[in-house]
Formats: C-alpha cells, structure tokens, sequence
C-alpha cells in the first residue's frame, strides 16, 4: 500500500524544517519508580547517549532527546544535549548540575559516545550509587580529572578497570571526597602516560585493585593521607 499523499507533504514539511542536523550527545534524567519516596534524593536516573541533533528552521530550537525504553514508563524529568565532547574545564558545568542531588545512578546507553575528555564529567554526584559505564568508550579521552569527585555515596567502581586510559594523562582528584567508596579497579589500565596524580584518592578510603605492573602508579596514588589499603593482583 503506497503512503498518501497527506503523510508524504507532511514529512516533507518536517525535512524542510530542519536547518541542520548533526551526530551529538544526549542526556535524558527520568525518575525511578524503585525510588519514589527518596524524596528528590537520588530518585532519578541520568541516561546518556548518542543521537541525531535537529535544529528546527520553524522555532531555532533542537529536539529533544529520545527517552529510554526499557519497558517501564518514567516520567521524564529533563533532558538536552551537550555543545562538545570536552569535558567540563570548570566546576558545576555539566548541564544536569542543578538537578545533580536527585541523580541516583548513571547508565551509558551505547558505545559511540567517545568523548575527548572525561573531565569533572560526573563531580557533585552526591547520591549517585550506581554508575553502570560499560559503554563509555574513552579511548579518545586525555583526562579523568576530577571525573567522580564530591560522589559520596558511591561504594564501589570496579567496572571502571576496563577504561581505555591510552591517552590519559591527568587523573587527578578522580575520587576525591569519595566519602562511601570502598573499592576501585585501575586493573588492565595503561597509566603510562598518567602523569598528574595528585589527590587522585584523597578524601576516600578505597582499596584499589591493580596489577603486578602497576605498582609503581599505585605507589603514587596512594602515598596521602587517605591511604586506606591496597589489594595488589598478582598474575
């Protein structure tokens, strides 16, 4: 059945509206039926991928990202895009900032989202639990800095080991103020070209898994104060 006319003029008045249209990354914070009584204390879940940015002729304003499906309904909460993949140079920059205490956890939704820099990417997360980032890919990423900072109710980032840290060479104050974190794996992460270092686990009390050799990085970032404990992975 071929489509009629009415819908044809109609989608071609929607491609003539859009002025440009480019690959960004989107964010999406809906809330979180499990948590509905947090009372705006991390009751919410703050998704991230990538999608087609459309910027409308008709309104100058771009559309909205897609809201995640999972199969549940969520009431969606705010939503946008970020301008670049550079990370935030100064803090409270990230655009979900002000709804930052309601942020319960952080999912990743595809592996194209490669952003040159991690920097102060997640910092004043204070009630985020749970970050699930299997699908950030930071093989393009120079810095961690200050990536996780002021995430106070985060207990254990373990998954992280499989960060693709090739061109990294600020990890600082990554953790810092991680009151709640107990365990982090750097394990299977080139720290070759890491050079800052500095507070990267102060403020937290974390064990820190690694391998045989990464003794020498794991010296480094645990020669402060907040030295806790080390487990060392032996092969």
């Amino acid at each position: 059945m071929s489509d009629s006319p009415d819908i044809l003029s109609a989608l071609h008045l929607i491609v003539k509206d859009v002025l440009k249209m480019a690959q960004a990354n989107g964010w999406i914070i809906v809330e979180d039926p499990s948590k509905k009584d947090l009372l705006g204390q991390g009751d919410c879940v703050l998704y991230i991928e990538s999608g087609e940015r459309k910027t409308l002729k008709s309104t100058g304003e771009d559309n909205l990202p897609p809201r995640p499906s999972d199969g549940s309904v969520r009431k969606t909460v705010a939503s946008g895009w970020f301008d670049d993949d550079l990370g935030f140079p100064e803090f409270a920059q990230q655009p979900w900032y002000a709804l930052r205490e309601r942020i319960g956890k952080v999912v990743t939704l595809d592996n194209s989202w490669c952003p040159a820099s991690c920097r102060f990417l997640f910092d004043g997360l204070t009630n985020c639990e749970e970050f699930d980032l299997l699908n950030l890919d930071t093989s393009k990423s120079d810095s961690l800095c200050g990536m996780f900072r002021g995430c106070s109710s985060v207990k254990q980032l373990l998954d992280i080991d499989r960060f693709n840290t090739s061109l990294v060479t600020d990890s600082s104050y990554m953790f810092l103020n991680c009151l709640k974190l107990r365990a982090v794996s750097v394990s299977g992460w080139d720290t070759s070209h890491i050079e800052n270092t500095e507070q990267m686990l102060a403020g937290c009390a974390a064990y820190v898994l690694a391998d045989e050799e990464q003794l020498s990085f794991l010296n480094r970032i645990t020669s402060t104060q907040s030295r806790h404990g080390v487990w060392r992975k032996m092969a």
